[in-house]
Formats: C-alpha cells, sequence, structure tokens
C-alpha cells in the first residue's frame, strides 16, 4: 500500500468519526430539545393543574361559606343567618365575644371555654379589661381605635373591621355582623313572637306581606358577665357592628317581658352571640 493511500484510509476515518460524534451530538442535541419542551409543557400543565385546584378550592369555600341557611325579612333587607356563629342548630347559643374579639367563647363544665381551646377558663370582667386595655379596645377613643384598625367609618358611623368582624372571621364569605341600624329594622320591620323552640325559649322574628313566611329564631342566650352566665333562656342580646363610645357598643337586647326586641348599649366586655348577615340594606 502507497502512501497516498494510506493518508486517504487515515482521513476517510477521522472523517467518520467526526460525522459519528457530529451524529451523536445531534441527536443529544435533539434529545435535549425534546426533554427541554416535555418539562416546559409539564411546568404549564402543571401550572395550569394547579390553577384549577385553586379554583376549584375557592369554588369549594364560597359554597362552604354559602351553606348557611339564610332568609330575607323585607325587601331591599339583607339576608339574616338562622343560626349564630358556633351553633350547631337555630336554638343553640353558639360562641360567645366581648365586642371586637373573634376567638369566641363557650359554655361548658360551668367555665368559658375558647373557640380555639387556647383558654378552658376565660372571664367577661370589668378588670380583665381594665388590665388588658393596651391590646383591646377597651377604653380607647375613637380616633385611637380607628387608627389601630379596630374600627372604621362607613355610611357616617364607626363599625368593625373586617378583622375584627367575628362574622366575617369565622365564616368568612360576605358574612358580617349587622350594623346597628339592621337590627333596628329587625325591630321595626318584623313580628315578633316570644315562644320555645325544642326546649328553649327566645323569639320568633318573622318578615311581613310578601315575607310573612320567612322567619328566624333568636334564642334567649343571656350574657357573659365575667365568669358567670346570666339571664340564660330569659334574655340576652346579640351584638352590632356599631361602635357607641369608648366603653360601650350597640346590641339588640332581649327579655322575656317585653314585647319585642330592644336596642340598648353595652359594655365591650359583657358577651354576646353574633347572628351573622349577608348583602346590605338599600
Amino acid at each position: 500500500m502507497n502512501t497516498n493511500t494510506m493518508n486517504n484510509d487515515v482521513n476517510n476515518s477521522r472523517q467518520s468519526h467526526f460525522a459519528f460524534i457530529a451524529g451523536v451530538v445531534s441527536a443529544l442535541a435533539v434529545v435535549a430539545i425534546i426533554g427541554f419542551a416535555f418539562c416546559v409543557g409539564m411546568w404549564f400543565a402543571g401550572k395550569k393543574a394547579r390553577n384549577n385546584d385553586k379554583e376549584k378550592i375557592g369554588a369549594i369555600q364560597r359554597d362552604i361559606h354559602d351553606a348557611y341557611d339564610k332568609v330575607q325579612l323585607w325587601e331591599g333587607g339583607p339576608y339574616w343567618a338562622t343560626k349564630n356563629i358556633g351553633a350547631d342548630k337555630p336554638e343553640d347559643s353558639g360562641y360567645y365575644f366581648w365586642w371586637g374579639d373573634t376567638v369566641g367563647y363557650k359554655r361548658e363544665g360551668g367555665s368559658w371555654v375558647a373557640s380555639d381551646r387556647s383558654n378552658s377558663n376565660f372571664s367577661f370582667s370589668h378588670v380583665a379589661f381594665n388590665k388588658w386595655h393596651e391590646t383591646r379596645i377597651c377604653k380607647k377613643r375613637c380616633s385611637e381605635a380607628e387608627s389601630e384598625g379596630w374600627i372604621e367609618k362607613k355610611n357616617g358611623t364607626y363599625v368593625l373591621t373586617s378583622k375584627h368582624d367575628a362574622a366575617r372571621v369565622h365564616w368568612g364569605g360576605n358574612w358580617r355582623m349587622p350594623t346597628e341600624e339592621e337590627l333596628d329594622d329587625l325591630i321595626r320591620k318584623c313580628e315578633w313572637t316570644w315562644c320555645k323552640k325544642r326546649g328553649r325559649n327566645g323569639y320568633f322574628v318573622s318578615g311581613k306581606g310578601d315575607h310573612a313566611s320567612k322567619g328566624i329564631f333568636l334564642p334567649a342566650t343571656g350574657f357573659g358577665e365575667e365568669e358567670s352566665l346570666v339571664d340564660f333562656d330569659s334574655g340576652g342580646g346579640y351584638w352590632s357592628s356599631d361602635w357607641e363610645n369608648e366603653l360601650s357598643a350597640w346590641e339588640l337586647g332581649l327579655k322575656s317581658r317585653e314585647r319585642i326586641g330592644y336596642m340598648n348599649a353595652t359594655l365591650y366586655s359583657f358577651g354576646l352571640p353574633v347572628r351573622p348577615v349577608q348583602g346590605f340594606t338599600k
């Protein structure tokens, strides 16, 4: 074999080797591109799935928030829940709150127990409020309570902000505490009947006219005072969201000897239940 032939063979071998390497590199590049495209596709698919999951979760949460029964008792009025926060049935008392509180307390074995179990011997006491007024709304002036985020001005009156609204915190969605005006409308625009429901005393409050078939039961829950439950099954009250002054807020009061409910300014420190509403009075 001559020198030219050997050189040609070497060159051919090198070219074949380079061609092989180039083919491998090209194949790897194609695989890498396909893999990258696959990963990108999977990421977008995963993102879409996550978004779909979020939408489903949001829909479920909205359904949960709207799962509470509600009725409208007069034209243009809000929708009233048929039970209290923390109650399993319309005749149950549910949780008792000091005004601005969003934890809530239930009566268990003669003691006040927090809904989150953080306290099993709570006291709705003036002593506690005087001691803790630095962190609670009691004895705060209007401007101070507003600047600290306890209350805000709406439609010319001061009401609790969403983060201090027990209905919004516990039930979410569009649920909120009723205003003083709405509770006053409940008194004036509805029929009130003192009655008993499954062994519990309270008022059956029904609409008039086209709304006469709709109604809610307000059990006489009594109220929390220091370590005690007072006037259970014979009186009580329900908080509004409306601020009155540095010591009190508006409540709907109940007494068995009264024909209907009445509005009353009550000390923040008393424990009262909350009956949530949805929508706004037109």
